[in-house]
């Protein structure tokens, strides 16, 4: 059983790491990383995914660390850590994914969240939170999903 939950780990694990480059990559290339952290700086309900999931990823990292100390003070066994220790390295995996997948990726936009990018405030855009957007999208430096 602890080899089969040991293969999923791994499996799980470099299923992300490869997800995770192509997907960084694939933002980065095209310019939406910028409108992605664009939309969760100025939009409410992105910021609210974005901080939702990023919350569940440190309960898991601080929970590892949690059932390891335990087990060194012999209050749980050796074998009962080789099971909570993957499954929270299995969630925490699926976390990373999430947090690439729904909170980073720019979505499209309704015309209310739009009026909230164009009405941003020019000195938080031109501290330097995305200038890269003005050469990606001439004409839509704000990151608006519509052509």
């Amino acid at each position: 059983m602890i080899h089969v939950i040991g293969a999923l780990v791994l499996l799980s694990e470099v299923v992300v790491i490869v997800t995770a480059i192509t997907l960084l990559f694939r933002l980065w290339r095209r310019g939406e990383l910028q409108r992605g952290l664009f939309q969760i700086v100025f939009l409410e309900d992105r910021r609210r995914r974005f901080v939702r999931l990023f919350g569940l990823l440190t309960v898991i990292l601080l929970s590892l660390g949690f059932f390891g100390s335990l087990n060194a003070l012999d209050l749980i066994s050796y074998t009962s850590l080789q099971v909570i220790d993957p499954a929270l390295v299995i969630v925490g995996a699926a976390t990373i994914f999430a947090i690439l997948l729904f909170g980073l990726r720019p979505t499209r936009l309704s015309r209310t969240e739009e009026e909230i990018l164009r009405d941003a405030p020019e000195t938080i855009v031109s501290m330097g939170l995305l200038p890269i957007l003005a050469r990606v999208e001439e004409g839509n430096w704000r990151g608006s999903a519509r052509k």
